[in-house]
């Protein structure tokens, strides 16, 4: 899933310090003037400027809202409940392709007064943010296989796993008991985390099959880093007296040599010859990445290096599928993630909540993702089939206090031959009217500014069989 942002801005001496999660909500300059603007680098802590975005396999899986716990019979089971790997019944090889394009309308034309003593007012004039990138989601190979007389299924799998894209321009408005800050910010953030992801399944029982998998989690595959943010700005400062200091620049962080290991538990239970549950727990894990930050419009400038902590929280998901028919099938998930453990921990050993508060001095609740999907099967001839595909989620988005709604749906459908599958998926996720609830203690904090989002995905697949 892809979430709406939202941003904090500092910069001491001129330089910014950025923190941007969800929605982009502000942008604060301290100024201290001399014979001009002086620019100087801080420590660099952690930023996201989209917040980790966990990201599913598959255009099948897709094509029914994601309800796939209890499903999973393709090799994307890997990614959603590796018990399911159990159904494959000739070894297989699968590629997946992603499309995302989003856009977000912030503000609503209205003022707001910052939340601090700073006496700062926001225009938080209504913009638009968007960005269009395809992907490479999933790639395996899978293979059953008969060992004292039990089947067992094992896959070696590469599939994306969070998202980091984005495109933010927004405009500067803010006035204080000193001056008026006008101009302009853009934003571009790029980048992913992948994983290289061994699964294997087997039989503990006449209908009851239990899986695991190993994720080693990597940069991504098409770029030679986690995720990189360049952050343009020019602005106009104008003071009381009515003298005017042009301030701003360009600055880049790059994240990348992202490292770290995790794994799921599933078991997929068969109760009788039309009902199936499945279970799954993800375990938590904690990752390690490389920050570098320079300026790129001042060749003298230090390149500030560190190495940053990220800990994932767990993820629990129950599924229930219904094939009242051998055409028809029902299928619904609910999974939680428990998003108060998440920490993303500086170099100076600060410690951050998903949403970019300072631990300690906001809570964040778990979200429950309830999801139903349906498929219906068009029987042409033997050995040729196809698919329509449906389903709706709730996604709720982690915020501070309370979580920000977000619903979906998705449709679908799925040409089968002897030897090869083509699915295609689109699914859409929409959050309208999303508060901003986001703070940091650090920075300028202007509550209530909204956010529309609808984010728009394709999915293709292939699978060949052998």
């Amino acid at each position: 899933m892809i979430p709406t942002w939202s941003a904090s801005r500092r910069v001491v001496a001129g330089f910014r310090r950025l923190l941007l999660l969800f929605t982009v909500i502000a942008n604060w300059y301290a100024i201290a003037l001399s014979s001009g603007v002086a620019r100087a680098q801080a420590p660099v802590e952690v930023v996201f400027s989209s917040p980790p975005s966990p990201v599913g396999a598959g255009a099948r899986a897709s094509g029914v809202g994601s309800a796939f716990i209890a499903l999973a019979d393709d090799a994307t089971a890997v990614s959603w409940n590796p018990a399911g790997l159990i159904q494959l019944q000739r070894p297989e090889m699968s590629v997946v392709g992603r499309n995302t394009f989003e856009v977000d309308h912030l503000g609503s034309g209205e003022r707001a007064v910052a939340g601090d003593a700073s006496g700062q007012e926001y225009g938080n004039q209504g913009q638009t943010r968007s960005f269009d990138r395809p992907s490479l989601n999933f790639l395996s190979l899978a293979v059953p296989a008969e060992i004292a007389s039990r089947n067992f299924v094992a896959s070696l799998s590469y599939q994306q796993m969070l998202s980091f894209d984005q495109n933010v321009r927004f405009r500067i408005d803010n006035t204080n008991f000193n001056y008026t800050a006008r101009g302009a910010t853009h934003i571009v953030q790029t980048g992913g985390v992948d994983a290289v992801t061994c699964g294997l399944a087997g039989e503990a029982a006449p209908g009851l099959s239990l899986g695991a998998s190993i994720n080693y989690w990597i940069d991504g595959l098409d770029h030679p880093y986690a995720w990189r943010e360049l952050d343009s700005e020019s602005v106009s400062l104008t003071f009381s007296d009515g003298t005017v200091v042009p301030a701003g620049g360009l600055s880049q962080d790059t994240f990348e040599h992202f490292r770290g290991a995790n794994g799921s538990l599933g078991f997929l239970w068969r109760l009788d010859s039309s009902i199936s549950l499945g279970g799954v727990w993800k375990w938590p894990f904690t990752a390690h990445v490389n920050h570098i930050s320079r300026l790129l419009d001042d060749p003298t400038s230090t390149v500030v290096r560190a190495r940053h902590r990220l800990q994932f929280p767990a993820s629990y998901g129950l599924g229930l599928s219904w094939r009242p028919t051998d055409r028809l099938t029902f299928s619904s998930d609910l999974t939680y993630v428990d998003w108060g453990r998440f920490r993303a921990v500086d170099s100076a050993g600060t410690e951050y909540l998903v949403t970019g508060d300072p631990a300690g001095s906001a809570s964040v609740d778990g979200v429950f993702t309830p999801r139903v999907g349906t498929e219906y099967l068009f029987l042409v001839r033997p050995g040729y089939a196809i698919a329509t595909r449906g389903g709706v989620f709730y996604d709720p988005q982690p915020a501070r206090g309370s979580s920000k709604s977000f619903f979906g749906g998705s449709l679908g459908i799925g040409l089968t031959f002897s030897s090869l599958s083509v699915d295609l998926a689109y699914q859409i996720r929409f959050g309208l009217d999303a508060r901003n609830t986001s703070v940091a203690t650090q920075f300028l904090d202007v509550a209530n500014i909204p956010s529309d989002t609808i984010q728009n995905t394709i999915y293709l697949s292939l699978i060949r069989y052998f």
